[in-house]
């Protein structure tokens, strides 16, 4: 094939597939990283899935102190994916975890999520060194954060969350967008809820999410639904605490409690202090929250069973529950989501996602806006009714500069 492939939008779901149905077996409890074109969005490249085996044991480490350059190709095959029974090219790579080149991969990967008009022009060199050089105490700044950002958490947020109007937020959304004009940048956008709307109306949209696979979902969801207005869509995979904004905006927004995670105060002023720059004059920042309701915990953690089972592709099943842990003297709340995967083979596993998220009251929140100098700030609560038969309140800001 002359010059890069286009990026698969599907990497995400064979690189899930792989490392559920392959590689346990060759190297259990070892983890395993997507790396290269097929780990960024958007971004041309071989069209083969690279995966970086991270190895136990310091073998490679003494290697490179001696000046050996670990030549990382060791392994490769064709994955017949369960998705559509395609035939998808892998390699896998062999590294520990320990020394400079894994770090500095991984920081280059994230870099080039993050920053999709590099990873375009990467994506198109001929001859691209499989490991880059970089600081030795370099690291991705997402660690912390990646376990409750995988492939099980998108599935179950795009059969949810990710397909409905929230008490209305869609379109009261759509609204105060056309009202303020684009162009627009998601924070949180997951996969695409809001942005598929705001690009069908015209506006130019940017979006941030943590998330790999709902990135992918989104990206997926652009190309099926609206394809003529790719071009004005951007789709960065990263934290909005620390990557760069791409440009300056009439909207910048953050739907439906995407705020309350970010539960450190001193990230939220930051991130708030970030947004107002990036607005241009006359701009806003929206947002919505519901109050956080501190009643329900009055004896102890909160417990929802498991939820009905989701089928997913390859003949696989997903089932979620959930325990919410209050911690008052933080204001946070945190939630951990067992997820239980059955295979096709009728083979179950279980994983647990933490979720940490603010408790602070929508008053806070003024006082936050108000501080990190936004000049105006609107705010419309609607009263709603929870699953438990509670009346909570949700509230929709609107803080201009």
């Amino acid at each position: 094939m002359d010059g890069p492939a286009p990026y698969d939008p599907r990497s995400a779901y064979f690189f899930q597939e792989l490392t559920e149905l392959f590689l346990p077996d060759l190297a259990p409890g070892d983890p395993w990283e997507l790396v290269g074109s097929s780990a960024v969005p958007g971004m041309p490249g071989s069209g083969v899935l690279d995966v970086l085996w991270v190895a136990p044991g310091r073998a490679s480490a003494v290697l490179e102190k001696r000046g050996y350059a670990l030549q990382p190709v060791s392994w490769s095959a064709d994955l017949r994916s369960a998705h559509g029974g395609d035939r998808v090219p892998v390699r896998i790579f062999f590294a520990d975890r320990e020394t400079r080149d894994t770090r500095s991969l991984l920081a280059v990967r994230d870099f080039l999520r993050e920053n999709p008009e590099e990873a375009r022009k990467f994506g198109g060199l001929q001859d691209r060194a499989a490991f880059f050089r970089r600081p030795r105490d370099q690291k991705s700044p997402h660690a912390d954060l990646r376990r409750y950002t995988g492939y099980w958490q998108a599935c179950q947020y795009q059969s949810s969350e990710g397909l409905v109007s929230n008490n209305g937020d869609l379109e009261h959304y759509l609204e105060r967008v056309n009202h303020f004009g684009g162009p627009v940048l998601e924070l949180g956008c997951g996969s695409g809820r809001l942005l598929v709307p705001l690009l069908r109306q015209g506006h130019r949209v940017a979006g941030i999410d943590l998330s790999f696979p709902l990135i992918n979902m989104a990206l997926v969801r652009v190309r099926r639904e609206c394809p003529e207005r790719e071009s004005a869509c951007r789709l960065l995979v990263g934290d909005t605490r620390t990557t760069a904004f791409p440009g300056r905006y009439r909207v910048i927004l953050c739907a439906f409690n995407s705020f309350d995670f970010v539960w450190k105060e001193e990230d939220r002023r930051a991130l708030l202090r970030k947004i107002e720059a990036a607005l241009e004059p006359g701009g806003a920042f929206l947002m919505d929250l519901v109050d956080f309701d501190a009643k329900r915990f009055h004896d102890g953690p909160r417990y929802y069973d498991w939820g009905p089972p989701l089928k997913l592709p390859g003949g696989r099943t997903l089932w979620r529950k959930v325990r919410i842990d209050l911690f008052p003297a933080e204001n946070r709340v945190r939630y951990l989501f067992t997820f239980r995967i059955r295979s096709a083979d009728g083979t179950e596993r279980h994983e647990d996602c933490p979720l940490d998220s603010s408790t602070d009251s929508n008053a806070r929140y003024r006082e936050l806006l108000e501080e990190a100098g936004f000049s105006r700030i609107e705010y419309a609560p609607r009263e709603f009714v929870d699953a438990s038969g509670r009346t909570r309140t949700h509230g929709f800001f609107a803080a201009e500069k």
